[in-house]
C-alpha cells in the first residue's frame, strides 16, 4: 500500500465535534501528524453543555500540541431557536505544531 507516501499537509485544518473525549484513540494518529506536519489546526466544539470544553485542551496538550488559541467560546455558535441554551458549535482551540506522543 501507499501509506507511508509523502502527503502535501494542506494549509489549514479544522476538525468539528471530534468529541475527543469519547474518541481519543481514533483521533490520535491524526493529531499526531497535523503536529509533525504543523498544519494550523482549529478544534470546533460540539454542543453547550458539552464534557469537551473541560477535556479537549487538555487532551491536546497531553498529545503534544502547541497551543496557539486556547478554548474560547465561539462568537457565532447556532443555536435552537427559542432556547439560547442549547448552542452547536459552542467553542473553538488552535494548534500548530508541538511535539507529539510516541
Amino acid at each position: 500500500g501507499d501509506a507511508g507516501a509523502f502527503q502535501v499537509p494542506p494549509s489549514v485544518c479544522f476538525i468539528a465535534h471530534p468529541q475527543l473525549h469519547r474518541y481519543f484513540s481514533d483521533f490520535f494518529p491524526a493529531i499526531a501528524w497535523l503536529i509533525r506536519n504543523e498544519v494550523p489546526t482549529v478544534i470546533i466544539g460540539a454542543s453547550e453543555p458539552d464534557p469537551s470544553w473541560k477535556q479537549d485542551e487538555v487532551l491536546l496538550r497531553a498529545l503534544g500540541c502547541q497551543i496557539v488559541v486556547s478554548k474560547r467560546e465561539s462568537p457565532y455558535p447556532m443555536r435552537l431557536p427559542g432556547n439560547d441554551a442549547v448552542k452547536k458549535c459552542n467553542h473553538i482551540i488552535a494548534f500548530r505544531g508541538g511535539k507529539p506522543i510516541e
